[in-house]
Order: C-alpha cells, then sequence, then structure tokens
C-alpha cells in the first residue's frame, strides 16, 4: 500500500493525474473519500493539514458518501423528492472535479469562503491511520 503525500498524483478516478496538494486545497471531501473507499489509498495527513488553507465550495463528505444515496423517481417530483435531489444527492457537487472547482474560484474569488484550520474528521483520520498501520505491519 501506497502511503501517498501531497506532491504525488492521484491514481485513480475523476481527479487521475491531478497532484494530491490540489485535489486537498479545492475538494478535500474527494480525498476523504478516497480514504474511505479505496482499500490501498491512505495519506501523510499531517504533510496535508500543513498545505494550509481549503476552499468550502464542494465540501461536504455527504455527497460522497454512496450509502445515503437512493433512486430518484423523476416522474413523482413532489416537494420533498425535491429538497432530496438538491440537498442530498447534490449529484452536481459528487461529480465536479477538481479542474471544474478551481476555475470556478479563480473566476469568482470573492464569493469563495476559505477554511484556514481545515482538518480531516476523526473518522478519517482513524480509517487512515488503520490502513497506514496494516502497510506498515507487512
Amino acid at each position: 500500500m501506497t502511503i501517498y503525500n501531497p506532491s504525488e498524483k492521484m491514481p485513480y478516478g475523476k481527479n487521475k493525474g491531478v497532484e494530491l496538494k490540489e485535489i486537498y486545497k479545492y475538494q478535500p471531501s474527494y480525498i476523504e473519500w478516497a480514504i474511505i473507499n479505496i482499500d490501498d489509498f491512505c495519506i501523510e495527513i499531517d504533510a496535508f493539514e500543513s498545505l494550509g488553507s481549503v476552499t468550502t465550495i464542494n465540501y461536504h463528505p455527504k455527497h460522497f458518501d454512496l450509502s445515503r444515496i437512493k433512486p430518484i423517481d423523476q416522474s413523482n417530483l413532489t416537494p420533498e423528492n425535491l429538497d432530496y435531489i438538491l440537498n442530498e444527492r447534490n449529484a452536481m457537487n459528487a461529480h465536479m472535479d477538481v479542474e471544474t472547482i478551481k476555475e470556478f474560484v479563480l473566476n469568482n474569488p470573492l464569493s469563495i469562503e476559505k477554511l484556514d484550520d481545515f482538518k480531516f474528521p476523526e473518522h478519517i483520520r482513524a480509517i487512515n491511520a488503520y490502513k497506514i498501520f496494516l502497510a506498515t505491519k507487512k
């Protein structure tokens, strides 16, 4: 198992080939998603958290939690279904890649809030630490 550092490139998915520090800066929840869902993906958390601020656009871990996603019945667009689509499912956020977010942030700098003291949630830290333990145990 590789323990990734910020200067390495994402080997998987929609952000394949993008430096992990760029993903962290513009879409930290994608890093969280990778830690949870990709068996051989873990990071040097302290190295990432020392990079500085992250953007708040698109940061919502629930958008990447596939267990929350239920099928959408588009023939029944009740207020409840629309609320689910817009708030819980939010497919736009889950499918945006880092380059799209980066372009939006660069074109709208005044409307984007940044988190200067971003820290990965405890459950992400625990999963990552366990993966590192398993990787170094061998």
